[in-house]
C-alpha cells in the first residue's frame, strides 16, 4: 500500500480514532435455571418475594485486532457520503492500515517514539564529537559499569587499529610521566624503565622522552574540508528553513483573507491583524508536543533526503494542517477588535464611559442648566448604536 504524502490530519487524530469505539456485548445472563438434580441454585430468590434485576457491569472496551477493519467498499456502501463530507478519514485509515504494519499496538508505537528520541540525541551527540552523552546515558540506566570494561576488549576484536588510536594516548603519558618522574629525582633506573616500557609498546625508546609520538593527530585538511562542509550545509538549512516559512506565511495570508474577510479593512490594518494571527497561531502550535514531534520528524527526513521540493510541500503542508482550524476564530477575535466590539474594546469603552459620567456628575461643566444628570449605568449601554460622539453629548442609545 502507498504511503499517503501531504497528510491532512495530525498524528493524535489517528490515535484517537483507533481508540474510540462503543462498548459492545450483551451483558451476561444471569443464570436461572435450577440445576438438574434439582437442588435450588445458591443464593435463588424466593418464589414469593420479587426478583432483583440483573446488575450489568461495564466491560472495558476491547482494542480490536489491528487489521480487522471493514475495506473503503463496505463502508461508502454504508455510508456513500462519508469521505465527501470527511475527507480527512480516507487519509487517516489508510494511514492506520500503514502504521498497524509496523506497530501492532498503540504501546509499542509509544516505546518506539521514545526510544528514536533516545537514539537521534546520541546520534547527535556523537556526530558532533560530543561522546560524555553516551556515558551519561549509560551511567544513568546503570549499565556503565557493565559497559567499560568491555571497551578495549571489544575494540581489540573488531577493530584493532581503533583500539590503539584509543589506547595510545594513555600509555604514552604513562611513559612520559614516569620518564618525567626519573629525571626530578634524578633516578636513572625510572628513566630506564620508562624508556623500556616504550620501547615494549611502541618500538620507540624517544617516546619516552616526549620526543616522538603515536597519537593520531587530527588532519588539518581534514579538519578544514568538515568545517566547510559544516558551513555550506548550514547555509543550505537556512536556504531551505527561509523558503519554507515564506511559503507558509503566504499561504497562511491568503487562507486569513480567504473569501475576503478582511477586504473592509485598509491594507494597514489587513497587514496587522494577518501578523497577530500568524503570531497566535505560531506560539499555539509551539506548545502543542504531537506537533512538534511530527514536524521534526519531516525536518529529519528532509535532511536525509537533501531538503527538496517534496520535503517543503510536507513541511508547509503538515504546518497549514493545523493552522486552518485555528484561523476562523482568531480572525473574528481580531476583527471584532478592529471594529470596536472585542472585549478589550468595550472594556475601554465602559472604562470611559463610567470615567465621564463621574467628572459630569461632580461638576455641572459642559451641560446646560436645567438638564438631567448623568445616571445610567455603562454596561446597559449599547455600543453597537452608540459612538464615542454620543457618549460625550449625553446621546446614550440602551440595549432593549
Amino acid at each position: 500500500m502507498p504511503e499517503i504524502e501531504g497528510s491532512t490530519t495530525d498524528i493524535s487524530d489517528d490515535i484517537a480514532l483507533l481508540e474510540e469505539g462503543e462498548e459492545g456485548g450483551a451483558p451476561e445472563e444471569k443464570e436461572t435455571s435450577e440445576i438438574q438434580s434439582g437442588v435450588p441454585n445458591e443464593g435463588a430468590p424466593d418464589k414469593d418475594e420479587p426478583e432483583a434485576e440483573p446488575e450489568t457491569e461495564e466491560k472495558p472496551y476491547e482494542v480490536a485486532h489491528p487489521f480487522n477493519r471493514p475495506s473503503i467498499k463496505q463502508i461508502n456502501e454504508k455510508y456513500p457520503e462519508i469521505f465527501k463530507t470527511f475527507p480527512s478519514l480516507r487519509d487517516m485509515y489508510f494511514r492506520e492500515a500503514e502504521f498497524s504494519k509496523v506497530f501492532p499496538t498503540i504501546d509499542d508505537a509509544r516505546e518506539a517514539s521514545k526510544d528514536v528520541e533516545i537514539y537521534r540525541g546520541l546520534r547527535s551527540s556523537l556526530e558532533q564529537g560530543k561522546n560524555d552523552d553516551l556515558f551519561k546515558f549509560l551511567d544513568n540506566e546503570k549499565l556503565l559499569e557493565e559497559f567499560a570494561p568491555q571497551i578495549f576488549p571489544s575494540l581489540v576484536r573488531t577493530r584493532p587499529e581503533a583500539f590503539w588510536s584509543a589506547a595510545n594516548p594513555f600509555i604514552e603519558d604513562i611513559c612520559r610521566n614516569m620518564f618525567n618522574k626519573g629525571v626530578k629525582d634524578g633516578d636513572q633506573n625510572i628513566q630506564n624503565a620508562a624508556r623500556h616500557l616504550a620501547e615494549f609498546f611502541f618500538g620507540d625508546l624517544l617516546v619516552a622522552e616526549g620526543k616522538r609520538t603515536f597519537v593520531k593527530q587530527p588532519d588539518p585538511a581534514r579538519a578544514a574540508e568538515l568545517k566547510a562542509s559544516e558551513k555550506y550545509d548550514n547555509e543550505r538549512y537556512l536556504t531551505f528553513r527561509s523558503g519554507v516559512a515564506g511559503s507558509i506565511q503566504s499561504e497562511m495570508s491568503r487562507l486569513i483573507n480567504e473569501g475576503g474577510k478582511l477586504d473592509g479593512l485598509s491594507p494597514f490594518l489587513q497587514s496587522v491583524i494577518a501578523d497577530k494571527i500568524i503570531e497566535n497561531v505560531g506560539s499555539t502550535l509551539q506548545s502543542d508536543t504531537n506537533h512538534i514531534k511530527y514536524m521534526d520528524s519531516l525536518w529529519d527526513r528532509a535532511k536525509k533526503s537533501g531538503r527538496t521540493e517534496e520535503d517543503k510541500a510536507r513541511l508547509v503542508s503538515a504546518y497549514l494542517a493545523r493552522a486552518k482550524s485555528l484561523i476562523p476564530s482568531l480572525r473574528s477575535k481580531f476583527l471584532a477588535e478592529v471594529n470596536g466590539k472585542g472585549p478589550s474594546a468595550s472594556a475601554e469603552k465602559i472604562k470611559r464611559v463610567s470615567s465621564v459620567a463621574n467628572r459630569t456628575a461632580e461638576s455641572g461643566n459642559g451641560r446646560p442648566s436645567g438638564t438631567r444628570s448623568l445616571d445610567y449605568n455603562p454596561r446597559r449601554i449599547d455600543y453597537s448604536k452608540t459612538s464615542d460622539l454620543d457618549i460625550l453629548n449625553d446621546e446614550v442609545k440602551y440595549k432593549n
